[in-house]
């Protein structure tokens, strides 16, 4: 600042005339001017001290007094211009007519301060100075008039206008202008020039730059004439060169008038540009916001009034501007329900903080808008605020974001999946800031390294802790290989987590560059492979372990590739023919092929590998001794994980002796099919046999175990041999039942034809039901039972009978095996992935040359004639055979002869791998009884049941039991006949046994099934039959009975399986099916 005005003030006062003070311009005045304006008052020591010096070096002869007077006066008229015209409101830009004419007014009002002081000063230093002060005034205000109109708008536009840029083309533009106006003011003022040249010939240049650059244009123009002008003048040169004294005052008026012009001229122009682009920018803005569907809103918060463009009526409404008021209310109504009070929040909050801090205010919200179509639209709405007069507005722009919302649900969606995907893939993402050294791991990425998530330290020294230390230096290279730009970063390496385990990952990264190409930062991935890398170690061992048992087989082996080519021949190969294995790679082994069947076994094999199926021919091959000798080939086609075809693998076998023996071997074969045959009808034999013997036995098992459980309730409890022997005969028949279903148990087993009933179950419930069962026989040879649980066990999932079966079978041997007083413990418990039942006793313990054989047929410790204990010696085989069904194991531990013995069975937490029961197709449900169904059966008043069974003793025992709970019941001794009772009067609940002469039950519930639904077709029935497998179970349920019983029978299971049918039958009005539940023992 300093600087600007020493200079300017030095040239002004070389064109001093009065006293070396009073100039005819002076530039130094609009440099003070504009200075105090761009930098505030704080700038005007330098404009003193400038003023100071100019004159210290120029007219050192004036008193001091008189300098400082004049530096004062300057100064003044600095300040109070700048004052004046910050008041006024001036922008210093110049963008407009009112900034000229009040930098106009600025220049004559303060030029006045400086030419009073200026003037005053001299009059009192010079002689005769008063009578001279007018014209010493006037020059001096003019002077110091010109210099603010000709510097100051070049100051303050070229320090506060628009960035210019780098147009070339308008920068060449103001360099023409200004050379032109330099020229013509030199021909218009220069030594050659003639007095008839008007000084008005520089407008056209000005007016150039006037319409061009505007008013930086007509201020940089005007620069070159002034200074033109007002050097020729001083030289006495140009139209104002005359010696009459009043050459500088027609300087002054072309400087100021020429000036001012020039000025107007280019803020008029700036104003039509400005006008015409803010009109087109209008237009572009109406066109863009009918593009881009953005809305404009104006919003009186103080009278509520609102006013909407068509576009926002658009959004707002879905239709063209209507009809009636638009305000505040009429919005709100707009906004849909569910975000209405967060809007409402949202503007009173932009409100409040406008009305205290206006300039900081903004609003901006999203939110929904509800059509009256019910279309719904997301928006974006932004606003700023204004004062117009004493009211509050606020202005914004609403634009339709639906699409940006569903694009964002959209990427949620994808993010979400894409989380899921790496969670499944077990991959993480991380990223390396290399300025600033932090590390971010995502949660996957924490979860391989075994952390919890949003635990890592996030730092490098903390990653490297976790890496294996044998690995640290290799990834450490691998990284600063990456970061060098050499390769990209990629690493498999192992990590060791916290609790010890040893993890293989893979590190896949890249690096990303500065625009400097300096490296800023690494971003990447990281996977768990330790199971992948184990199945590629496993194939790699797979592959060594084949090619080493390929080499030491004793036969040919080879490999294929997907293009029929061999791929690898074994030792034995090169052994048996004398080819190198080399050779007979590709076709090369078709050379050894007999002439005859080479043909025939390269078109069987081209025809097997297009069709990529497994294939056998036999062909002769050339032996190493040059005989040819029969083979076979057998070979299958190899896949891939992913089902790509990978070749064929296959074996070659000399077969030429058992050519020689084929018909040997046909005749050998015709043998054994009739033998399979023999076996397989004494199979079928033994199986009728079984189920025979199962029914004749069950038969009178049924009778006598029911008259003995009447005569158990009807017997006094005083009568204590009554109930004693009672007892005995009800253990001993139960007994007999036992074991004739270990025999058929047995039966099954042989023949495979044992299946299980898979359903969830409790093991607590299943070990609770045999301990129950076997607890009677406990007590009575006062052996202590004890029964041990943990909770932990839950459900799992087997055949509920079949593993009661287990327990009791393990009970009731412990029971027997150990004497009076004695005791016996069966625990469940959870040890790891599987379930243990241990059935421990006291009692005589096993030989610890016969716990190899505890579970096999037939084999007891104690085969002799006088043996103590009773049984076939099926009971643990049994046991075996359904704790494997199961995928479990059993196994017996004894420390000896009268140590006692412990029985162990592990069961997995899983399904059973044994075939389960195939459905019924709906027809069985459970057969459980429901509470309402358990409190009626106790009274069976006004039921009618039909019972059928040609055992006359099981006949009467049923009836005995059906009438006792006021049953009323009809006795069939033949299928034929109960069809004929069935005709006269139909029953509520049809009971029938299976095995009958004649026909038999499944005949019988065919033809009731086929009988039409008034004549009985729907009666429920109950099967209740000797033949007790699941087998005949199913076929029971199939042929239309509801439920299967199998003899012998608790009367009180038959009871409630006829008040469930007879109750539900009523219910429902069709018979529904129920579960007899697991043969009683």
């Amino acid at each position: 600042m300093f600087t600007s005005y020493f200079l300017l003030a030095l040239l002004g006062l070389q064109w001093a005339t009065v006293g070396g003070a009073a100039s005819p311009v002076f530039p130094a005045a609009g440099v003070a001017l504009a200075g105090l304006l761009l930098g505030g008052p704080r700038l005007w020591p330098a404009v003193f001290a400038g003023t100071v010096a100019a004159f210290l070096l120029r007219a050192p002869s004036l008193p001091l007094w008189v300098k400082a007077a004049l530096a004062s006066g300057n100064t003044l008229a600095a300040l109070g211009g700048a004052w004046a015209l910050r008041r006024a409101r001036l922008r210093p830009a110049l963008t407009r007519l009112t900034d000229v004419l009040l930098v106009s007014a600025a220049a004559l009002g303060s030029s006045a301060i400086a030419a009073t002081a200026g003037t005053f000063a001299l009059a009192g230093a010079l002689d005769q100075g008063f009578r001279q002060a007018p014209a010493t005034w006037l020059n001096w205000w003019v002077g110091d008039v010109t210099g603010v109109i000709v510097v100051t708008p070049l100051v303050l536009s070229w320090a506060h206008g628009e960035p210019v840029g780098r147009d070339r083309e308008r920068w060449l533009h103001l360099a023409l202008c200004t050379a032109a106006a330099w020229a013509l003011a030199w021909l218009s003022f220069g030594p050659e020039s003639s007095r008839m040249v008007r000084p008005w010939l520089t407008f056209p240049a000005l007016t150039w730059a006037a319409l061009t650059w505007g008013v930086r244009g007509a201020a940089a123009a005007m620069v070159p004439v002034a200074v033109v002008a007002i050097q020729a003048t001083t030289e006495g040169h140009g139209p104002f060169g005359t010696p009459e004294g009043f050459q500088f005052a027609l300087l002054q008026q072309f400087i100021g008038a020429t000036t001012l012009t020039t000025l107007v001229l280019a803020v008029v122009a700036d104003e039509r540009r400005n006008s015409e682009a803010l009109r087109r920018n209008q237009e572009r803005l109406r066109r863009a916001s009918r593009a881009g569907r953005i809305g404009l809103w104006e919003f009186n918060i103080d009278s509520g009034a609102a006013a909407w463009t068509p576009e926002a009526w658009a959004l707002f409404e879905g239709r063209r501007p209507g009809s009636g008021r638009v305000d505040y209310a009429r919005w709100l109504g707009t906004i849909h329900p569910e975000d209405r009070a967060a809007v409402v929040r949202t503007a009173d909050l932009a409100i409040e903080q406008a009305r205290s801090r206006l300039s900081e205010a903004h609003y901006m919200d999203e939110y929904r808008v509800l059509h009256a179509d019910g279309t719904v639209l997301w928006v974006a709405s932004t606003g700023a605020f204004e004062r117009a007069g004493n009211e509050l507005v606020m202005l914004g722009v609403v634009r339709d974001i639906t699409e940006r919302k569903h694009a964002e649900e959209a990427l949620r969606e994808n993010e979400a999946r894409l989380r899921l995907a790496l969670r499944a893939g077990q991959t993480g993402v991380w990223e390396w800031d290399l300025v600033t050294g932090r590390v971010v791991w995502s949660d996957e990425v924490c979860g391989i390294f075994g952390i919890p998530p949003g635990t890592f330290e996030g730092t490098l020294e903390a990653f490297e802790r976790r890496i294996h230390p044998d690995d640290r230096t290799r990834v450490r290279a691998e990284a600063q290989t990456a970061l060098e730009g050499r390769t990209g970063y990629a690493i498999e390496f192992r990590i060791v987590r916290p609790d010890g385990q040893i993890r293989w990952v893979t590190d896949l990264g890249t690096v990303e560059h500065d625009e400097a190409g300096q490296p800023r930062s690494m971003i990447g991935m990281v996977t768990d492979i330790t199971e992948k890398r184990a199945a590629a170690d496993a194939i790699r061992e797979s592959e060594e372990r084949f090619r080493n048992i390929a080499d030491n087989s004793p036969v040919m082996i080879w490999v294929t590739g997907p293009d029929a080519r061999c791929t690898y021949l074994n030792k034995v190969w090169s052994d048996f023919t004398g080819q190198a294995q080399a050779t007979g790679l590709g076709f090369g082994w078709l050379d050894l092929v007999h002439p005859e069947d080479a043909e025939r076994s390269a078109s069987i094999f081209r025809a097997a590998n297009a069709r990529r199926e497994p294939f056998r021919l036999d062909y002769r091959l050339r032996r190493r001794d040059g005989r040819y000798r029969w083979c076979i080939d057998a070979a299958a086609p190899r896949f891939s994980p992913s089902g790509a075809f990978l070749g064929y693998v296959g074996s070659v076998i000399d077969i030429t002796d058992r050519k020689q023996a084929e018909e040997e071997r046909t005749r050998l074969l015709e043998v054994e099919q009739a033998a399979r045959s023999e076996a397989e009808r004494a199979n079928r034999l033994k199986d009728e046999f079984l189920s025979t013997v199962s029914h004749e036995l069950r038969t009178p098992l049924t009778a006598i175990l029911g008259w003995l459980h009447l005569l158990r309730r009807r017997s006094s409890r005083e009568d204590e041999d009554l109930c004693k022997g009672l007892a005995v005969i009800d253990r001993n028949a139960r007994a007999q039942a036992q074991l004739i279903e270990d025999l058929l148990d047995m039966g099954r087993i042989t023949s495979g034809k044992l299946r299980l009933d898979v359903q969830p179950l409790d093991l607590h419930d299943v070990v609770g039901a045999a301990v129950s069962s076997v607890a009677p026989s406990a007590e009575a040879k006062g052996i202590q039972l004890e029964k041990i649980s943990s909770p932990a066990v839950g459900v799992t999932r087997g055949d509920p009978s079949r593993l009661q079966q287990v327990v009791w079978n393990l009970l009731s041997n412990a029971i027997k095996f150990t004497p009076e007083g004695g005791s016996v413990q069966v625990k469940v418990s959870r040890a790891g992935d599987h379930v243990d039942i241990t059935v421990s006793d006291t009692g005589e313990g096993i030989k610890p040359e016969f716990l190899p054989h505890v579970f096999e047929r037939f084999r007891q410790a104690d085969a002799s004639t006088t043996r103590r204990h009773g049984g076939l010696g099926l009971g643990l085989a049994i046991v075996k055979h359904l704790v494997e069904l199961h995928g479990g194991a059993v196994r017996a531990t004894s420390a000896g002869v009268g140590k006692g013995a412990t029985f162990t069975v592990e069961l997995p937490l899983g399904v059973a791998r044994a075939p389960a029961e195939s459905g019924t197709d709906g027809r069985e449900v459970d057969a459980r009884a429901s509470v309402d169904d358990l409190c009626e059966l106790s009274d069976l008043s006004g039921i009618s049941v039909l019972f059928v069974d040609d055992a006359l003793d099981t006949r009467d025992m049923v009836r005995t039991f059906v009438e006792e709970r006021k049953a009323r019941v009809r006795l069939a001794g033949s299928a034929e006949e109960a069809l004929r009772l069935l005709e006269l009067e139909r029953p509520d609940v049809l009971v029938s046994d299976i095995g009958m002469r004649g026909m038999d039950g499944y005949e019988l519930i065919r033809r009731v099934r086929a009988l039409p639904q008034e004549r009985g077709g729907d009666v429920p029935a109950v099967a209740l039959t000797a033949y007790a497998g699941n087998e005949d179970r199913m076929r029971a349920l199939l042929a239309g009975f509801q439920t299967h019983l199998a003899k012998p029978i608790q009367p009180t299971e038959l009871l409630m399986a006829i008040g469930v049918l007879a109750a539900r039958g009523a219910k429902k009005g069709r018979p529904q099916a129920v579960d007899g539940g697991p043969p009683s023992p």
